[in-house]
């Protein structure tokens, strides 16, 4: 008896072991797994065309975006549509469309009224225009005797009243803007310490380390384009064509520049393809979150906020 309840034990177990194997193979093969993704644009005078495609293991994952033909975003799972903004617009469209209708019908049959509730109505009318004009007789009289009392008052209260109240709101306000700016002042004194602080210039660094890696994973792999570019100014030009010859080594010799000094122009066609490691961005970004020295220098600067 207890040789069977071992094995049932120990099938149990091999079971479990076996189904944290294919977990574990599985995050192993989400995290590492590399996703790829390629972007066109081409732009020629008004024409703009832009293509973007992402794909994961095999193409069991597609996202596809388009514009301007129609501006369409399809995110794909297996062989089921999760989400495709073109169904969105058509389907927000035809419900625009019958609402429309509905509230021109209601408007047409609202054109419409009644005979007997137009004679009802001026009858109304004109006994109320009656009542109002007695109302207004006996209120008139009512007002003349107020505004004679409170001319009284007022005359009364602002010989009363020193001359010297405007100067002492002047006062208060240049005052109360002192206070603000002494305020600014020495925030601005506390954050420019917090700044040259030994913790947050690590902290700085760290980040700016962890930032240069993600962008070195993120970075395209092969870049293929002809751009004319123009600013209208020689020297404005010459600087942009400088920008590309540091940059020419990261871009290829595939990615061509070709400068024009004298109109103002952007035009050509660009394709760019990589990858990028979902392992790479989630250690760095966990291990920038749980810095102690990034809680320490939020909880500084909220404290002053406070």
């Amino acid at each position: 008896m207890l040789g069977i309840i071992l094995q049932i034990l120990l099938g149990i177990g091999y079971l479990l072991l076996i189904l944290l194997g294919v977990i574990l193979a599985l995050l192993l093969v989400i995290l590492f797994w590399p996703l790829r993704y390629s972007v066109s644009c081409e732009k020629y005078e008004e024409l703009i065309k832009v293509r973007a495609y992402v794909s994961w293991l095999f193409g069991l994952f597609k996202l596809k975006f388009e514009y301007p033909t129609p501006g369409n975003l399809r995110i794909k799972l297996l062989a089921w549509d999760i989400y495709e903004s073109g169904k969105n617009k058509k389907d927000s469209a035809i419900a625009d469309e019958s609402k429309t209708s509905s509230k021109d019908k209601i408007s047409e049959s609202d054109k419409t009224p009644d005979k007997n509730n137009i004679q009802t109505s001026t009858k109304i009318k004109a006994v109320e225009e009656t009542s109002d004009n007695d109302a207004e007789q006996t209120t008139d009289t009512e007002t003349d005797t107020e505004t004679a009392i409170k001319a009284t008052k007022t005359t009364a209260d602002s010989s009363s009243q020193p001359k010297s109240k405007g100067f002492q709101k002047i006062i208060y306000t240049i005052r109360s803007f002192c206070d603000k700016i002494k305020k600014i002042l020495k925030d601005i004194d506390y954050y420019k310490e917090l700044m040259l602080e030994d913790n947050t210039k690590l902290l700085f660094s760290q980040l700016l380390k962890r930032l240069t890696i993600i962008l070195k994973s993120i970075r395209p792999r092969r870049m293929i384009g002809e751009i004319i570019v123009g600013t209208g100014s020689p020297d404005t030009t010459g600087y942009i064509m400088a920008v590309y010859g540091i940059l020419i080594t990261i871009c290829g010799k595939n990615f061509i520049v070709t400068p024009d000094f004298e109109n103002k122009i952007l035009e050509g066609h660009l394709k760019i393809k990589g990858r990028l490691i979902i392992a790479v961005l989630a250690f760095h970004i966990l291990m920038a979150v749980l810095d102690r020295k990034l809680h320490i220098f939020l909880k500084k600067f909220k404290r002053e906020e406070k």
